[in-house]
């Protein structure tokens, strides 16, 4: 249903929704271009949270979770995919396979959270398909026409550096979804940690925060820390130097990254090393990665002694909301530490992270309010947020005919 419903939007010149919005793609290219933000009506229109479902949740790849969770016939975990509910499951032949989550009887949503199960059986009325989404029985079985015409609708599934990521009709390939970023890892030495050792184990529980916020807010938020000084003054900023030569910023072809050294009185109350002012990608104390257009965190870089790590991503719930998930790991064995940094780290990190909630959702009420329709966004302190826009522009202008 999801395929068809993507194969009749490309065959128009404009999609339906996008005709609705009545927003001109010329002025939109020529705003960005000009370094003026995305229009309001992109933040705070329910449409257009419908039309990025169709162009940007349904045709990119969203992180589910580790390969080593989906290593054993039956293993399976669950996730959304924009507003469609996705199961990945390694089957009995050991390949991995993924399948929208949605019972073909009568819409009900057939497996939850993770585990290993030996099929897929709906509780609702007990229909119940194999590892391979095939329906294999039901009760009162007579009273169906054709089982093989009622299989679960199949997704994509394809990994990277230990995890797993699935798509629902995705434009291009996982690989191809990633850019350069495989190669920069590569560069900068990073091991993936994730397929070095498949010991890996959740370090608490997973952190799931929701903000009253567009997700792009919540993103272009995090993506720049010209806020930090003012915003994050007893936070962020004892933590890490925020100054323009302490906290740089990185685009590459899909996504951006941050490099920063801990502040001189942070790092000789840790008995650390203090560092130049200029951090290099290699030695940064903090190295936040992001690849568009909503997985972050240390992602796969690591050393052969890594003992923890962390992945973090945004999963849109509405125009107006959205939900941030955290997930820290550890190896099996390993002693729980501050998986952030020195001890301490994680606290002020929180702190940071309420404050981050207060200002996006402060800034969603701002352009609700339909007084002020664009913003200037700042040449190099925001050149990350400039980046970001033009990705997430580029995914949704042929919605509106931009081809």
């Amino acid at each position: 249903m999801a395929d068809a419903m993507l194969a009749a939007a490309d065959e128009l010149a404009v999609d339906p929704v996008a005709r609705e919005l009545g927003i001109d793609p010329v002025e939109v290219d020529e705003l960005l271009s000009a370094g003026y933000t995305l229009p309001a009506e992109l933040y705070t229109d329910p449409r257009v949270a419908k039309l990025e479902d169709r162009w940007i949740w349904q045709r990119t790849w969203t992180f589910a979770g580790l390969v080593q969770d989906l290593r054993e016939p039956g293993d399976y975990l669950t996730t959304k995919v924009g507003s469609v509910p996705v199961v990945a499951v390694c089957n009995k032949e050991g390949e991995l396979r993924a399948f929208v989550n949605v019972c073909r009887h009568r819409g009900f949503t057939p497996a939850e959270g993770s585990g290993n199960r030996k099929s897929i059986q709906c509780r609702y009325h007990g229909w119940v398909y194999d590892l391979n989404g095939c329906l294999r029985s039901v009760p009162r079985a007579a009273e169906v026409d054709d089982f093989a015409e009622f299989g679960l609708v199949p997704a994509h599934v394809d990994t990277w550096a230990g995890m797993v990521f699935v798509s629902v009709n995705p434009r291009e390939s996982l690989a191809e979804s990633l850019g350069e970023l495989p190669a920069l890892h590569k560069a900068a030495g990073y091991l993936p940690v994730f397929e070095l050792y498949d010991d890996w184990v959740p370090d608490g529980d997973l952190i799931h925060e929701e903000f009253r916020a567009n997700w792009k807010i919540v993103m272009e938020n995090a993506l720049e820390c010209y806020h930090c000084p003012t915003a994050h003054t007893h936070s962020f900023a004892e933590l890490f130097n925020v100054d323009p030569e302490g906290y740089t910023f990185h685009n590459f072809d899909r996504g951006m990254y941050h490099l920063a050294n801990y502040t001189a009185e942070f790092a000789k109350s840790q008995s650390l090393d203090v560092r130049d002012k200029h951090p290099t990608v290699e030695t940064a104390d903090l190295r936040i990665w992001f690849a568009w257009p909503t997985l972050q965190g240390v992602l796969a870089e690591g050393s052969a002694d890594a003992t923890q790590t962390f992945v973090a991503h945004v999963i849109p719930l509405a125009h107006d909301r959205c939900l941030y998930q955290f997930m820290s790991y550890k190896r099996k064995g390993a002693e729980s530490t501050d998986p952030m940094g020195p001890p301490g780290t994680s606290e002020i990190l929180q702190q940071t992270f309420d404050e981050d909630v207060a200002l996006c959702e402060r800034i969603q009420e701002g352009l609700a309010s339909g007084m002020v329709r664009v913003g200037k966004t700042v040449a190099e302190s925001e050149t990350n947020i400039r980046h970001f826009q033009r990705l997430t522009w580029d995914a949704l202008a042929p919605a509106f005919g931009v081809r």
